[in-house]
Order: structure tokens, then C-alpha cells, then sequence
């Protein structure tokens, strides 16, 4: 094969190239060409190769202004009523300009709705020749995969789909898999196509397609052809990878049945299904296997199945059982690489049960003996805070300074000076404790425990107003856009453009994502206009991640000292930027953005305009900067669901920050998908209990469909608990089963206590992020709510109205 494409070679004629960064994905561009240049030259048996797409050009002049898209917006919605003759007729323009390409596609879909397949077809290959883009070359290789399909040319069809197969992270690889079974058994070739749907269904057993590839492998071998017979390690790796991204019930079968089918593989078997059960929350059919395997004795790692089994009692809120495993394992294993964990869950468990005093004694106990352990800062704060609420308060505060001592970096110190100032509180050092309070709000103003000690200020009668955000609207004018990028800008942007302001968003955030090098090269004084554009065009997940990029630690903004306050407050003014940030006073600073974002030299002097006008410019960035960490996605869709179901905007959109970071394919390891990172399960149920949302469960994985079905979902928890938001919150992310139980020994605590006592690490992040995320968003909004966040968490009869799943 090799010596046949170097016989083609001097035939293919110059095209522009880029590096190529990838095989599998960089050679799709010229496979026409390599099959018409087989057919004129005996070559057809050649593969195809998957080339670059043609280099970008750049644009050296404002070439904005000679492209509109307005004729390919209408072309597209000609053919989405089905009027062919009209979007033909708006496309033919297109040819030979910088819509092409997607003139082209639009043409070839034209062609094949009305029939016309050759002609398809050759729309198809224009598309090939003439793409820039990875998105474009591959849409018009699939096309060509169908036209020559229908043309009922399988031959010239499967050495495009081989050459689409070898392309990494397809999210459609499983389907085209399937239809490569499919051609291989229409060409007369059943034992490939029962080897290409064998490979299928191990590969990726969990999708729809393996599912069809089994069945048509079942009428293969009804046909007589022999079934491949799975090795022990390939039906390992099926069940493996079922367990990780399928089915639960489907999973479990594969295990099983590979278990009785391989003996030699029991024990691996074995253990995988008791990591599967334990993820769905399937804890005692788990703890079963795991005392059989320990009756047995045939666990490798004995301390390895003691730990799980601690694990298990600890999920089950069983703490004398979880103390007997913890105590064998560090008894009978104390080198094991599980001892550290098991040590630290056997400190933890008088925590949970409200034994503060002997709490604050075994952490104390753990991180004494084990100074160099990972859990030692972790070990530290709950031996404080254990001794906080078992009124200890001289240990507490000695606990929390000898944390911020010895681990100064630990991102537990911000936790550490909150409650070091509560403990100043309760032992009636009240002005310690403010200036605790405020040392905290001003360190990290837009953070979870800078707004609590905000809020507790206010409660305590301070005028602790937020610097008010000044207004920034995302640019508008395109033009502009352009202009800033500069003459070296790629030609994408322009494209991009021009594409949004015709309405195609969707084809401007493609063009924008294949210029994401050029973007992430743009000098610092124009980040805020990259930002504006991935705004504009809808790219939100690209506009967070960016943005965190720019702004340094995560987006924390820093304080200023009062003399810069008093400056930067009069440089507000010249620049007509709004703010409520009071000036002159030690405890209301404004904010200062990090070196990595400011510009220019501070002045305390009263007649330093330059400096002053600098700082105001960099804070105003800063500003900037931050408000796109926090994108308003899917701005008219996430207002319509809140108004509908009566959940704040701001919720919605900090559970969707939280969640998925705005990436509409987000999956977690367990299943979930989409913004809202919603179960197919809970999607169902959703379906099932909301007539009016069926359509939307059933394409839950779209965003507008996702974000509705979040919606709701987050309105019903909040019935659940009397419209209680931390507890609606923790429900969202462990479910409401588990957060019942944590009412019941928990309510009557203030937020702050009850968020501080989740049981759960993760939840307890969660909860945290996402009232964090709440509250900023309720900042640009103008509708911040500190009284939130002072809430006394209040028990609910159960069962509650709200969903029980």
C-alpha cells in the first residue's frame, strides 16, 4: 500500500499545508483527489489518506467588511423548510469565496435531500478540497461516506470510512464502526464484517451501535460464519469498560458471565464488580463479596479488602464496624499503603458522631505521629474545629495558628482564618474577631468565606457594601474586534465574525476553536477583547477556561491598600466606571488585581493621575476578566427555565459553573451528562413526573433540553426542603436520601456549621463552590443576598414535597 500512495505522489497537486500534529486526523482534505487520481491512473484499490486541512490564512487587511454570511444563513434556513431550488439558488455565490467550503455542505445536503447524489457527491469532495477546518473536512467525508452509499459504491465508501475510523476522539467512532460492519457485509466479506462488529462490541460495548454490531453478528453466524472468540483479557477489558461508562445492570451481567467463563480471572472479576456496586450505590451486595473473598482468602492484598471494607461500614454510617476494619488493617498491616487512609478515616469517625472532644484528640494524635502524611494539614483543621465545637476554644484557635504556621500554603488556610475569627467570637473578643472577619473579606473578596465574613459583618451592623462592579457590556462591534486582534490576525476570526453577525454562532464557534492558538498568543492588553469575542459568538466553556487563565489564582482578586483605594477610586470617577466601594476606611477597600493582570506602577500620591489612571484601567480589566469567569451561558434559555419554574437564574448558572464548566458534552465517570450533568435515569424519572418536559428528557443531553431539566430539578429539591438552599445544593450532588439523614443530625445549625459538618468531602466542596459561584453571579447582577448565607438550617418533615430521587 505504501508503494501505491508513492506512485500517486507526483500526481497530487500543491495545496497548502499546515504541520501536521496528528495522524489519525490530518489527512482528510485530498481523499477524493487519491481516489479520482486511482481511477484515471489504476489506483483505486488505494486507501484514501486523511490530510491537513489547508493552512489559515492571515488576515493582513480588514477583510471583514467584503464577507457577509447573510446569503449562507438564508441558504441554510431554505433548506431547513425544505425549500431546495431556493437554497441552491443562494449557495451557487458562494463558490468561490470565503464560505465555500460550507456553501458547499449546504449544497451537498441540498443534493442529497432532492435526490441528486452524484451531484451530492461532487459537493461533498469540494467541501474536502477546499476545507480549512478539522470540523468541516470531517462533516464532508461523512457525507461522502453516505452519498457513495447510496450510489451503492461500497468499495470507494469503506476507504473513506477507514480513513474517518483512524481519526482520534470522534464522538461518532462507535456509529461509523457499525456502518463499517455493515459495508464490509453488504461487499461480500462476512467473516471481516463479523471481526469489524466483534471489535465493536468489545471496544465500546456501551453505545447503541455495539448493541446493533451484536445483533448483527447473531445473523452472521446464523449464516455460518464462525463467531470470534473473545481472549480472557479482552472480555475483561469489555466488562471494564462497560462498568465504566454502561449500563450498571448490563455491566454486571458481562462480569458475571466472564467470571464463569474464565476462573483463571475470578478474583479481577470479583473485584471489579465490587468497585461497580459500591458506585452505584449498591454498598451491601459489595460488602458481601468482599466477606467471601476474605472467608476464602483469596484477595492478594488482604489489607487492600480490610480498607474496602472500612469504606463500605463508613458509607453506611456504620462507625463501630468501620472502626473494627480500620483498627485490623492498622494493627496487622501498619506498613500498608491503605494505613495513612485508614488511620485518618479512624481519627474522623468521633467527628461524625458529635464526639467532639475525642475528635479533636485523634487528629491531634494523627498529625503529631505522622507529620510528613498528606492528611496532616486536613488532620490539623479538624482537630481545631473539633475543638471548636466541643467549646475547647483555647485548642481551636492554638489548632488553626498552628495550621496557617506549618502549612501556609494549604488551601485550608482561608477556612482557618474564617473560623479562628468565629472562635474569637464566642470567646467575646469582638473586635479581634472583626478584624479577623475583615482581614478574610478583603484577602479574597469573591471567594465562599469572603462573603461569609462579609455577611457576618453585616449581621454584626458594619456597612460592608461591595465595591460595586463597574459596567462592561461585551463588545459589540465586530469591527472593532478585528481591529484590536490586529493585521497577523488569522483569517478564522474574521470568518467567525462575520458568521455571527449573520446568526450562525454555531459555525463561528468552530471557525473561533481552530484559531485557539492564535488566541491564547495575544498580548495582555487585549485578553479582555479575546473574552469578548468567545462571549459574543456563545463559546462559554472556552470564555471560562480562559478567563481562569488569565486571571491568576482561580480568580481571586486581591485587596488594596487604603491609599491606592483612595486613588483608584478617583481614576473611577474620570473613567465614568461605577462603584459603591467606600473610601478612606481600613475595612472597605476596593480590589486589586493580581501583577500578572495590572498594568503600570500604584501611587499613594494625591497627584499621581497617570498611576491612578493606570490602576483604575487594570482594575477595570480585573473586573473585566472576572465577570467573563463567570459567563452568563445560555443567557435566554437558563431566564426563560427560572421564570417558568421559579428558581433564581443565579442558581442555575453556578450549579451549571460547578458542574460541567459549560461544556455541553460534559460525562462523568458515573453517567452524567450535559451542562447540568444530569443522569439518563433522573432525566427519565424527570419525564416521567413532568408531562410537559418528555420531549426534553428525551433529548436530555442538549443544552437547551438539559438546562430546563436541571431547572426543575433544582425547583423540586427546594420543595423538598422547605426552599432551603444548602440543603437543595447538597441533594443536587449526593441526593436527597443521604441529605434527609444529615437534617436529621444536623438541623438547627447555622449554614456555615452545617456546611462545615457534610459528611461527604466532595458534597461539602460542592456546596461551598457552588454558593460561591451564587453569590458573585448575585454581585454583577445587583442581587446579592448575604442573608443567605446566615441562614439557620431547619429541620423538614419527611417526606417532604419535592422529588425523593
Amino acid at each position: 500500500m505504501e508503494e501505491e500512495r508513492a506512485k500517486l505522489g507526483h500526481r497530487v497537486p500543491r495545496f497548502r499545508w499546515c504541520r501536521p500534529r496528528r495522524w489519525g486526523l490530518r489527512l482528510l482534505q485530498l481523499a477524493f483527489v487519491v481516489s479520482i487520481l486511482g481511477r484515471t491512473a489504476g489506483a483505486s484499490a488505494s486507501l484514501p489518506a486523511l490530510i491537513s486541512p489547508a493552512s489559515v490564512q492571515v488576515a493582513r487587511q480588514d477583510t471583514r467588511v467584503m464577507m457577509s454570511a447573510a446569503p449562507l444563513q438564508k441558504a441554510r434556513a431554505a433548506l431547513d423548510k425544505g425549500e431546495l431550488t431556493t437554497a441552491l439558488a443562494l449557495i451557487r455565490p458562494l463558490r468561490n469565496g470565503r464560505f465555500s467550503t460550507r456553501g458547499a455542505l449546504l449544497e451537498a445536503e441540498a443534493r442529497m435531500a432532492a435526490g441528486e447524489v452524484q451531484l451530492a457527491r461532487k459537493a461533498f469532495e469540494r467541501a474536502l478540497q477546499t476545507s480549512d477546518l478539522r470540523v468541516t473536512s470531517l462533516s464532508a467525508a461523512r457525507g461522502l461516506v453516505r452519498a457513495l452509499e447510496r450510489l451503492g459504491d461500497h468499495t470507494e465508501a469503506l476507504k473513506y470510512l477507514d480513513a474517518l475510523i483512524e481519526v482520534r476522539e470522534l464522538s461518532d467512532r462507535a456509529a461509523l464502526e457499525y456502518r463499517r460492519a455493515e459495508i464490509l457485509a453488504a461487499l461480500g466479506r462476512p467473516k471481516d464484517a463479523a471481526e469489524a462488529a466483534s471489535r465493536l462490541i468489545i471496544r465500546r460495548p456501551e453505545s447503541a451501535a455495539a448493541r446493533r454490531a451484536s445483533a448483527l453478528l447473531d445473523q452472521l453466524v446464523a449464516r455460518g460464519v464462525h463467531r470470534p472468540r473473545l481472549s480472557p483479557a479482552l472480555e475483561f477489558a469489555r466488562a471494564q469498560r462497560l462498568a465504566k461508562l454502561g449500563d450498571p445492570d448490563e455491566a454486571l451481567t458481562a462480569i458475571r458471565s466472564g467470571a464463569e467463563r474464565n476462573p483463571q480471572m475470578a478474583l479481577a472479576f470479583a473485584e471489579l464488580e465490587v468497585d461497580l456496586l459500591r458506585r452505584v450505590d449498591r454498598d451491601i451486595q459489595a460488602e458481601q463479596i468482599l466477606r467471601r473473598l476474605r472467608r476464602e482468602g483469596r484477595s492478594p492484598r488482604p489489607d487492600e479488602l480490610l480498607f474496602k471494607l472500612g469504606r463500605i461500614a463508613l458509607s453506611r454510617d456504620d462507625n463501630a464496624l468501620a472502626e473494627a476494619w480500620f483498627g485490623e488493617l492498622l494493627s496487622a498491616y501498619p506498613d500498608s499503603t491503605d494505613a495513612e487512609e485508614a488511620a485518618f478515616f479512624s481519627a474522623w469517625l468521633p467527628f461524625r458522631d458529635a464526639d467532639f472532644k475525642q475528635g479533636a484528640a485523634r487528629m491531634r494524635a494523627f498529625a503529631a505521629a505522622r507529620r510528613e502524611a498528606e492528611r496532616r494539614p486536613e488532620a490539623l483543621w479538624f482537630a481545631a474545629f473539633n475543638a471548636f465545637l466541643g467549646q475547647d476554644f483555647e485548642n481551636a484557635e492554638l489548632g488553626m495558628r498552628q495550621l496557617e504556621a506549618e502549612h501556609s500554603t494549604s488551601p485550608l488556610i482561608p477556612k482557618a482564618r474564617y473560623w479562628r475569627a468565629q472562635v474569637e467570637a464566642a470567646q467575646h473578643a469582638v473586635e479581634a474577631a472583626r478584624r479577623g472577619l475583615r482581614v478574610e473579606m478583603h484577602r479574597a473578596p469573591l471567594t465562599y468565606y469572603g462573603f461569609l465574613a462579609r455577611a457576618r459583618l453585616q449581621a454584626a451592623g458594619e456597612d460592608t457594601a461591595m465595591p460595586e462592579p463597574p459596567d462592561h457590556s461585551p463588545v459589540a462591534d465586530p469591527s472593532r474586534i478585528a481591529a484590536t486582534l490586529g493585521r497577523q490576525r488569522p483569517i478564522l476570526i474574521d470568518r467567525a465574525l462575520a458568521y455571527h453577525e449573520a446568526g450562525l454562532d454555531d459555525y463561528a464557534r468552530e471557525d473561533i476553536a481552530a484559531a485557539g492558538a492564535f488566541l491564547k498568543r495575544v498580548d495582555r492588553a487585549k485578553r479582555d477583547i479575546v473574552l469578548d469575542l468567545l462571549h459574543i459568538v456563545g463559546a462559554h466553556r472556552d470564555e471560562f477556561r480562559y478567563a481562569l487563565r488569565f486571571l491568576p489564582r482561580g480568580g481571586v482578586l486581591r485587596p488594596r491598600s487604603r491609599a491606592t483605594t483612595r486613588t483608584s477610586a478617583r481614576a473611577r470617577t474620570r473613567t465614568r466606571a461605577r462603584t459603591s466601594a467606600t473610601t478612606g476606611t481600613e475595612h472597605k477597600p476596593g480590589l486589586e488585581p493580581s501583577s500578572d493582570i495590572a498594568s503600570g506602577s500604584e501611587s499613594e500620591s494625591e497627584s499621581g493621575s497617570a498611576s491612578a489612571s493606570a490602576s483604575a484601567s487594570a482594575e477595570l480589566l480585573a473586573w473585566t476578566i472576572t465577570r467573563h469567569a463567570y459567563p452568563l451561558a445560555h443567557k435566554d434559555v437558563v431566564e426563560k427555565a427560572s421564570a417558568d419554574f421559579g428558581v433564581a437564574p443565579e442558581l442555575v448558572l453556578a450549579i451549571m459553573r460547578t458542574e460541567s464548566h459549560f461544556d455541553p458534552n460534559a460525562r462523568s465517570h458515573v453517567g452524567a451528562s450535559g451542562l447540568m450533568q444530569l443522569l439518563p435515569v433522573t432525566a427519565e424519572r424527570i419525564g416521567a413526573e413532568a408531562p410537559n418536559l418528555q420531549g426534553a428528557a428525551a433529548r436530555f443531553r442538549s443544552p437547551d433540553a438539559n438546562i430546563r431539566l436541571g431547572t426543575w430539578y433544582i425547583r423540586r429539591l427546594l420543595d423538598r426542603y422547605d426552599g432551603q438552599m444548602a440543603p437543595a445544593i447538597a441533594a443536587y450532588n449526593a441526593g436527597p436520601i443521604a441529605v434527609d439523614g444529615w437534617l436529621e443530625d444536623l438541623g438547627g445549625l447555622d449554614l456555615d456549621v452545617f456546611v462545615e459538618r457534610i459528611p461527604y468531602r466532595e458534597t461539602r466542596a460542592y456546596v461551598q463552590r457552588v454558593l460561591e459561584a451564587y453569590s458573585v453571579y448575585g454581585l454583577f447582577d445587583q442581587r446579592l443576598d448575604l442573608s443567605v448565607l446566615l441562614a439557620q438550617i431547619r429541620r423538614v418533615p419527611l417526606p417532604s414535597n419535592g422529588v425523593s430521587f
